[in-house]
């Protein structure tokens, strides 16, 4: 198996939900943990996240801008779009 160079990295990106009151894991969640991305390269990608009631926005900016729109409560996709740099800037 190849090593890979220096500037490789593998990680993946991951929403924990927590109960503000615990600390623990958020009773309400449908999954406490959600994984967004696996990201694997030397690609740099950036997460920004806004919950709203029941649901969570997550954009992924990177090579490719990628929003994700999920009802983290019960655990579901509702949204996966790639967009490109003008609607970011719009």
């Amino acid at each position: 198996m190849p090593t890979p160079h220096s500037d490789y990295y593998a990680h993946t990106l991951e929403i924990d939900f927590l109960c503000f009151s615990s600390g623990g894991e958020d009773p309400l969640a449908g999954e406490p943990t959600r994984i967004v991305k696996h990201v694997s390269g030397t690609e740099l990608i950036e997460m920004d996240m806004e919950i709203c009631v029941g649901l969570s926005a997550v954009l992924l900016t990177g090579s490719d801008n990628v929003l994700l729109v999920f009802d983290w409560k019960r655990a579901q996709n509702i949204v996966v779009s790639v967009i490109g740099i003008g609607d970011l800037l719009a």
